[in-house]
């Protein structure tokens, strides 16, 4: 019982941290995550991806 209230805490305390982290570096985000979560969800670019591991890449002979 012990240890469970102790992770517990540990969560808690390290969920204030970061919420306080955002409150002094940017505080006008909460309005941002308030109205537009979508918006916020998306990469700002495309994601590069990369050909798998054992996966020829066919290409155009010359």
């Amino acid at each position: 019982m012990v240890i469970e209230l102790f992770v517990l805490a540990a969560v808690v305390a390290g969920l204030v941290a970061v919420v306080a982290e955002i409150a002094v570096k940017d505080p006008e985000i909460f309005g941002e995550i308030a109205t537009d979560v979508r918006r916020l969800a998306q990469p700002d670019a495309p994601l590069q991806r990369a050909n798998p591991a054992g996966v020829p890449e066919y290409r155009k002979a010359a």
